[in-house]
């Protein structure tokens, strides 16, 4: 057991660094459900593609360009 600790630490260092790529990619994200809105009416809660799409917008994920497309 004490041989095997240093083992994994060793293993786990030497596979760290390899195979990585930039964060510069856009990703595309699929959420499915309704039709989508985008104006919150406040009627009840959003439906799961709002909610992903209002979450992301909040964080700085999605934008919308200069046409207003996202």
């Amino acid at each position: 057991m004490n041989r095997l600790i240093p083992l994994l630490a060793l293993a786990l260092a030497a596979c760290g660094g390899s195979g990585q790529r930039k964060d510069d990619a856009p990703v595309t994200v699929s959420v499915i459900g309704g039709a989508l809105r985008l104006e919150d009416r406040g009627d009840g809660p959003l439906d799961m593609p709002a909610r992903v799409l209002r979450y992301a917008t909040a964080q700085g994920l999605v934008r919308f360009d200069a046409a207003g497309q996202i």
